[in-house]
């Protein structure tokens, strides 16, 4: 059951979860209408795109874990206010944290999450997001609430876990939907591409080889410095940071 007037309420972005009172909303993509069968390339292609720096923020992390409601490609889940993973600039006061199976998803049961500042309630994401919505492009097909029975509120606290790095126990430990993945897909396949050796070098960009070398060294020692769970600030091994639209020069050259 929920509190009438939560999800209409402008509620804050909070460190504990109890504090935590926003319906976290699964979707669905019309895979027709949509004419997609990935619900994660419809969002980039229609939404996420347009969606860049410096006006927007982007953190992206992946999460050993299955989506509920026998969520697959075609889901999406969607929680606002979860998180704020972002460091820098002014303390961010709207987010937007959405989960989905990765388009090129294989292997164990892996949630890839993408948290936005500011959120995509609002805005043009917001207005793009609210009229797929009344086309039928996507539609809400499940959520999960803070009062609901222990079954289903599991979900709701797992994936304000998922949004904020901590470490998940047992709550998303479950056998996970499974895509048939071709492993042969686009081998063998001439789609007119062809690269040399030569498209690779670096001799028309005025580099020694001395400074290449340097370089990728340097691109190495950064990646290694942030550990098996990417940039600091995953605080479990559950996750892994992906990317993050703060990341810049100095993340490598430092």
């Amino acid at each position: 059951m929920f509190v009438p007037g939560w999800d209409s309420c402008d509620q804050p972005i909070v460190n504990e979860y109890d504090n935590y009172k926003w319906s976290v909303k699964l979707y669905q993509i019309d895979p027709v209408k949509t004419r997609s069968d990935s619900a994660e390339a419809w969002l980039e292609s229609t939404v996420f795109s347009k969606l860049t720096p410096p006006a927007n923020k982007r953190h992206v992390h992946s999460t050993k874990g299955f989506i509920g409601g026998d969520g697959n490609l075609l889901n999406y889940l969607m929680l606002h206010n979860a998180s704020n993973p972002f460091s820098t600039g002014h303390p961010e006061t709207s987010t937007t944290t959405v989960g989905v199976y990765g388009l090129h998803w294989k292997g164990d049961s892996l949630i890839r999450w993408t948290t936005f500042s500011p959120t995509l309630r609002f805005g043009d994401a917001g207005s793009e997001l609210k009229q797929a919505e009344a086309q039928g492009l996507t539609r809400e097909v499940r959520k999960w609430g803070p009062d609901m029975k222990a079954s289903d509120k599991r979900f709701h606290r797992a994936y304000w876990m998922c949004a904020n790095m901590l470490p998940l126990g047992n709550l998303l430990n479950h056998e996970a939907w499974s895509p048939t993945v071709n492993e042969e897909a686009g081998d063998g396949e001439d789609d007119g591409f062809d690269m040399t050796e030569a498209d690779v070098r670096n001799n028309d960009l005025g580099l020694s080889e001395a400074d290449s070398i340097a370089a990728w060294n340097g691109v190495l020692e950064a990646l290694e410095s942030y550990g098996p769970v990417g940039k600091p600030g995953a605080r479990s091994g559950d996750h892994k940071v992906l990317w993050s639209s703060e990341w810049g020069v100095r993340d490598v050259w430092r």
